[in-house]
C-alpha cells in the first residue's frame, strides 16, 4: 500500500491535517505503509490527497474510507481499545472536527496574512509549477465553501472575513483546546492509556499543525501555547513517532515504488496540460482563428 500525503514543512511532519491523522495511524501501528509525497502535483489538482493505493486498482480517497481500509488490513489504532474508551474516542473525534478543525482552516487559509506568509509558500513546495497557483486557488475556495457547510451557511452570501464568524469559529476552537488539555492533564495520551488511539492521532494532528506553523496573526496559537501540558504533548508525540522524517517512511524504496506509473503518468499529463495551455492562448490572443465557409 502507498499513502499519498502532503509533504513536511515548518518543522512538521506534514502541512495537511488528514494527511497528517493517516501518518500517525501508520506510526502508532508499526509503519507498513509506504509513505510518499514526491509524486502529487496532478493527484492535487483533482483533491485527491491524501489517497491510498492498495495494488494496481484499488485508490481510496475520503480519510474515512482510509482509516477503515487501514482497519480491514488489521492497520488499527485501537485494537487493544475496550468499548467504553471507543465511545470516548469517538466523541472526542467529533468535537475535535466540529471546533478546533475548522479554526486551523481559518488560520491558515483564510487569514490573508497567514495564507499568503506561511501557508502558500509551504503548499507551493509540494506542487510543481506552473500549476501551483491553480491548485492553491482551489483549494482556498474549497476550504471556504467547507467552512460554511460546516456552519450551515450560505458559501456565496457568506462573508468569511466578517470578524462576527471569526470570533464565532475562534471561541469553539479555544473552548475545545482548554476542553483536551483538562481531560489530558499530565497523562501522555488523551485517555490516560499507556499507548495512543485513533483520537491521539486526530488531537496530534490538528495541534501540531497549529504548533509549527510560523503565523503572522498567531491569536489561536497563542491559548494552544498557554496550555503547557498540549505543547508538551505535540512535542512528545513527534518525538516519539516523527523523530527522523527521513527515515523509510521516505526512503529511496518509496520513491521506487511511487516512481511508476506516477512517473511517466505526470510525464503525459504535463504534455498535455503544456498542450492545451498553449492551444488555448493561442485562440483567445487570436493567433488560431477558425474560419466558417
Amino acid at each position: 500500500m502507498i499513502l499519498k500525503v502532503w509533504g513536511p514543512g515548518w518543522g512538521c511532519p506534514s502541512i495537511d491535517a488528514n494527511s497528517l491523522i493517516l501518518m500517525s495511524i501508520n506510526k502508532i501501528c508499526g509503519n507498513h505503509i509506504i509513505v510518499d509525497h514526491s509524486n502529487i502535483t496532478f493527484d492535487a489538482i483533482f483533491n485527491k490527497i491524501p489517497m491510498l493505493i492498495h495494488g494496481k486498482k484499488s485508490i481510496f480517497l475520503n480519510i474515512n474510507f482510509i482509516i477503515n481500509h487501514f482497519k480491514k488490513q488489521n492497520i488499527d489504532s485501537d485494537t487493544l481499545t475496550d468499548f467504553e474508551i471507543l465511545l470516548d474516542s469517538e466523541s472526542f473525534i467529533n468535537y475535535i472536527c466540529q471546533s478546533l478543525y475548522p479554526a486551523i482552516i481559518y488560520t491558515l487559509w483564510i487569514d490573508d496574512v497567514n495564507n499568503k506568509e506561511c501557508t502558500r509558500p509551504a503548499y507551493a513546495k509540494n506542487i510543481k509549477a506552473p500549476l501551483g497557483i491553480y491548485v492553491l486557488n482551489r483549494m482556498n475556495n474549497g476550504y471556504k465553501a467547507l467552512l460554511a457547510g460546516l456552519f450551515s451557511l450560505n458559501y456565496k452570501a457568506l462573508d468569511i472575513n466578517d470578524q462576527k464568524f471569526k470570533d464565532m469559529v475562534y471561541e469553539n476552537a479555544i473552548v475545545c483546546l482548554k476542553a483536551l488539555s483538562k481531560r489530558l492533564e499530565e497523562n501522555e495520551f488523551l485517555l490516560g492509556n499507556p499507548y495512543p488511539t485513533k483520537v491521539d492521532t486526530y488531537m496530534y494532528a490538528n495541534l501540531a499543525i497549529l504548533y509549527y506553523a510560523p503565523l503572522k496573526n498567531a491569536e489561536l496559537k497563542s491559548h494552544l501555547l498557554s496550555l503547557p501540558n498540549l505543547v508538551s504533548y505535540v512535542q512528545r508525540f513527534t518525538q516519539i513517532y516523527f523523530n527522523n522524517t527521513t527515515d523509510s517512511t521516505f526512503d529511496a524504496f518509496s520513491k521506487q515504488e511511487s516512481e511508476w506509473p506516477n512517473k511517466k503518468r505526470d510525464k503525459i499529463l504535463w504534455g498535455i496540460f503544456i498542450m492545451t495551455s498553449i492551444t488555448t492562448y493561442a485562440f483567445l490572443s487570436g493567433i488560431i482563428k477558425i474560419e466558417y465557409v
